[in-house]
């Protein structure tokens, strides 16, 4: 009871992961609910839990994507390619923006700081590709918002430019996926 009291996130976690050694008790419950946060992964990796969240949203784009493209190939139905191809770029723009660009700013004097390595060299190739398929799929994007809603199917781009995007983005979540096993694969 009065270790509870005392640090309450110590005797949660105590009872929630029972196997795992005693921490020492001279750690702020900030710390500890740090590092509890920094150990619930979903792929037993060293990464934060929201970077595993990331890579599966990103998956789940990609399947998103497919679909899209099956919608658009197969049903040739423009109207519902073009809204889910919208959406999933608004989603990867929301976890741009709210994951992986405060990753790439707090990370940054790292990647100044060792130009050559593996590492860095996947990190940059991700950010160059990944912002010329966004810039893509925006694009394509604000074209279908901004279509004529009176068309019974808005064109919004040529077959070849959003087959290049699609491939630039796979080659993007390519180059995440390496990025994710370089820095929080045990190595």
């Amino acid at each position: 009871y009065l270790n509870l009291l005392a640090c309450p996130f110590e005797s949660l976690l105590s009872l929630i992961r029972p196997y795992r050694a005693k921490r020492p008790s001279c750690l702020s419950q900030d710390a500890i609910l740090l590092i509890e946060v920094r150990r619930m992964v979903i792929f037993g990796t060293t990464s934060l839990i929201i970077f595993d969240i990331n890579l599966l949203v990103q998956l789940m784009l990609l399947l998103l994507l497919v679909i899209g493209g099956y919608v658009m190939h197969v049903k040739h139905v423009r109207r519902n390619h073009g809204l889910i191809m919208a959406t999933a770029t608004i989603a990867n723009i929301m976890m741009l923006l709210s994951v992986m660009l405060p990753s790439l700013i707090l990370n940054w004097n790292v990647l100044v700081s060792e130009p050559t390595s593996p590492g860095v060299l996947i990190t940059f190739g991700h950010v160059i590709v990944g912002l010329i398929a966004i810039s893509g799929g925006g694009l394509f994007s604000m074209r279908f918002i901004r279509s004529d809603r009176s068309k019974p199917s808005p064109m919004c781009g040529k077959r070849r430019e959003m087959r290049t995007f699609f491939v630039l983005w796979i080659l993007t979540l390519l180059l995440g996926i390496g990025f994710y096993l370089n820095y929080y694969l045990p190595h």
